[in-house]
């Protein structure tokens, strides 16, 4: 995407989220227009380019016209359908954890079953020379 200091960006906050307008983008609705928009906690990694149609598996992209009110009536109506009381939390969507956090989960499992696999392949010390009859 983008860096957090690029100069070919204009940043703009709006209602939490971040928006992202190329210097070069006229107010008008156009097709060369590129805006951004950004959760705070994803920027600058993951963005939602407006008015970018990719649901088509094959073939080009379509662009849209846009400007920045298209921007903001996207962020509107995020804030909408993510407030509605009724909207029930998918239990497959999973909460985003530290990377560090999961790395350090893996490596700890991961050493446990090095040392319980060491254990079950060395000879028992417990066990007493068996004495000849």
């Amino acid at each position: 995407m983008i860096a957090k200091d690029d100069p070919d960006y204009v940043i703009e906050e709006y209602k939490g989220r971040i928006i992202a307008s190329h210097k070069n983008n006229v107010s008008q609705k156009s097709i060369d227009n590129i805006i951004i928009v950004y959760d705070k906690l994803d920027f600058p990694d993951y963005g939602f380019y407006i008015g970018l149609d990719d649901s088509k598996s094959a073939g080009y992209r379509k662009m849209e016209p846009v400007n920045m009110d298209d921007a903001r009536s996207y962020i509107d109506w995020l804030a909408e359908v993510t407030n509605k009381k009724d909207l029930q939390q998918d239990a497959s969507v999973s909460v985003p954890v530290p990377i560090k956090e999961i790395v350090g989960q893996i490596l700890s499992e991961v050493a446990l079953r090095r040392l319980e696999n060491n254990e079950a392949q060395s000879p028992s010390k417990s066990r007493k020379k068996g004495r000849g009859i």
